[in-house]
């Protein structure tokens, strides 16, 4: 498999995953809940196709990408794990669960805002690329 091949199986997969989105939303009697979803599943995909770009086909293009996603990752885990680690300290227990408490729905706000921002971001990298494939070869 060639880097062409990969760039038009990852711009397909990203229409087929928008597409199916779409229609699956406008069956749903839940919108909001599935929009709060479609972002990061988008990204998610998104992650996985710009780290095989990456290390596999050495294409520049998706390394600040999949840094940015990867360092966005790690934060949120770390985040996550260390909560976890102070919730089990029973000095500070009561503490952090109020502090969990009022920070679960301001994550599950930003959350999708931020996987939107780099799915969009990954989108455009893709169509820069299938451009240049297309239209900037000699």
């Amino acid at each position: 498999m060639t880097h062409r091949h990969h760039l038009i199986i990852d711009g397909l997969g990203q229409a087929i995953l928008i597409i199916f989105y779409g229609l699956l939303l406008g069956k749903s009697q839940s919108a909001d809940e599935l929009l709060l979803l479609f972002p990061i599943f988008l990204t998610a995909w998104q992650f996985v196709n710009g780290v095989l770009s990456y290390k596999f086909f050495e294409r520049d293009s998706k390394k600040t990408y999949v840094r940015m996603c990867s360092t966005v990752i790690i934060v949120l885990s770390v985040f996550w794990g260390l909560l976890w680690v102070l919730q089990n300290i029973a000095q500070i227990n009561n503490f952090i669960n109020n502090f969990a408490d009022s920070f679960l729905p301001v994550f599950w706000v930003l959350m999708p805002i931020i996987c939107g921002a780099l799915a969009i971001w990954y989108v455009y990298i893709t169509i820069k690329d299938l451009y240049n494939m297309m239209y900037n070869t000699i």
